[in-house]
């Protein structure tokens, strides 16, 4: 078995350092073998390389045996795009990761945490990486993609967002059969942002903007009739996740 390690400060001209462990069987004993070399970057990918490990004793005369190892040199994987490249805290935004020399076993990681479920899953041609993000507070994040051929990062390739906040609505009662044109205030709102109403967000109905979605400010309709005494405003983005109003809208009698 063989292990790339990534050279340490000063040593990236020298080339890519290899690691291994090598079992001998002669006859019925084992003997175990380590090996620590440093292949040559200026050897281009798909060079096969042969390592001859040979192990011998100390007895008169000695024993000797060796073995070849063969590594095929691959391209170092690369990392180009992040699809889409933003999301919620609360993580599980469907992602796509691209690039080129994802082996089997590559794992992708979103600052520190990886990719779900169990790193990713690494496309048959090694072009892609799929999975869902892990919760993370707000912010850029590096996506790092971990293998046996050594790390590749793409610096602030996801950044996390926080959900639509609602701090308040005006006015916050209408009366039944009157439809009441509503103003609700908050923060994180985009072209995204869908405003439901409702008791719960599972049966709540979407109310449609007016007027084009102002930097902390969406205003909707509220339909005068829903059968209902009052019922909570929410706010939604697919990508970013939903929260509900602070305070119920009602409705009177005329």
């Amino acid at each position: 078995t063989w292990t790339y390690t990534e050279p340490g400060p000063g040593a990236e001209a020298q080339g890519v350092r290899v690691t291994g462990v090598c079992p001998f069987r002669p006859g019925p004993g084992q003997i175990d073998c380590t090996f620590d070399v440093t292949i040559s970057r200026d050897l281009l990918p798909g060079t096969e390389v042969t390592l001859r490990i040979t192990a011998r004793d100390d007895a008169v005369p000695p024993h000797q045996t060796s073995e070849d190892i063969s590594i095929r040199l691959s391209p170092r994987p690369t990392v180009s795009s992040v699809r889409p490249r933003t999301g919620g805290v609360a993580g599980g935004t469907n992602v796509v990761i691209e690039g080129s020399g994802f082996v089997p076993g590559s794992r992708a990681y979103f600052g520190n945490s990886p990719l779900i479920p169990d790193g990713g899953i690494v496309s048959a041609d090694g072009q892609t990486i799929s999975g869902y993000t892990p919760a993370h507070p707000a912010g850029s994040v590096p996506v790092t993609v971990q293998s046996r051929l050594g790390p590749v990062s793409l610096a602030s390739g996801f950044e996390y967002q926080l959900p639509p906040q609602i701090l308040s609505i005006d006015p916050s009662s209408g009366t039944q059969g009157q439809d009441t044109r509503v103003r609700v205030f908050g923060s994180n709102f985009s072209d995204a942002t869908i405003v439901y109403l409702g008791q719960a967000l599972a049966t709540a109905v979407r109310l449609v903007p007016v007027s084009p979605v102002r930097d902390g400010e969406i205003d909707v309709v509220v339909p005068g009739s829903t059968g209902q005494a009052w019922a909570w405003v929410w706010a939604f983005d697919p990508g970013n996740g939903w929260t509900r109003g602070p305070d119920p809208f009602s409705w009177s009698a005329p």
